[in-house]
């Protein structure tokens, strides 16, 4: 499947299956939404946007869960989950990798058991996001949550931009580690940045902007 735009959405509650010699390539974006998803693709076939171009994955229906990763286990009614296989299936030749949407979008949790590393942009939309492992990039991070929770690291080569509602935080005890590691690093709109002295956000960055914080700031 070949063109310049390619957008394949599906009802509420179906589930879309991309078999292991099948190509989705656009020259521009790609966007799949389904709440349910088996991606394959393998063996030279994959699924790709253009240089420039987005490959957006979401949900049909607001509120789904997302679990990302090697421990994502299996879709359900109410989980969209992209395993390792279905993130094999991806081509980090697309310009930029997108899950979720500002509109469509569920607690979402990365859990891939190591650390995992996408080459694009990245862009990640979600009620509340959890990162069990170390997140990283190979260009610009984008995330948008109503609160997020660092267990692991997050980390880009460029920009991090982090629009948090409500609290950004660690886990508790790991205050020894780089939580968050880029060239530029803004926060927006978070209620409360780390949770106290003990706790704080430890940061790796060249430029630091904190922008709309209404809490205390632990860092």
């Amino acid at each position: 499947i070949s063109g310049a735009e390619i957008s394949i959405s599906l009802e509420a509650g179906q589930a879309l299956t991309v078999n292991a010699n099948t190509s989705i390539t656009g020259t521009g974006n790609v966007t799949l939404e389904a709440d349910q998803m088996t991606l394959s693709s393998a063996g030279g076939d994959s699924i790709a946007a253009g240089s420039n171009g987005t490959l957006a994955l979401q949900a049909v229906t607001d509120g789904t869960l997302l679990k990302i990763g090697a421990n994502a286990g299996a879709d359900s009614p109410t989980t969209l989950a992209i395993d390792s296989t279905d993130l094999g299936a991806l081509s980090s030749a697309s310009g930029a990798i997108q899950f979720g949407t500002a509109t469509v979008n569920g607690n979402t949790t990365i859990d891939n058991g190591a650390s995992l590393a996408f080459t694009p942009d990245l862009t990640i939309f979600a009620d509340d996001l959890t990162v069990a492992d170390a997140l990283s990039t190979s260009d610009n991070l984008t995330a948008s949550a109503d609160d997020l929770t660092i267990n692991g690291s997050l980390t880009s080569t460029g920009t991090t931009t982090l629009t948090v509602n409500g609290d950004l935080t660690e886990s508790a005890g790991s205050d020894t580690t780089t939580d968050i590691a880029a060239t530029t690093l803004t926060i927006n709109n978070a209620a409360a940045i780390g949770s106290n002295g003990t706790d704080a956000l430890n940061l790796a960055v060249t430029k630091l902007v904190v922008s709309g914080a209404d809490g205390d700031a632990f860092i």
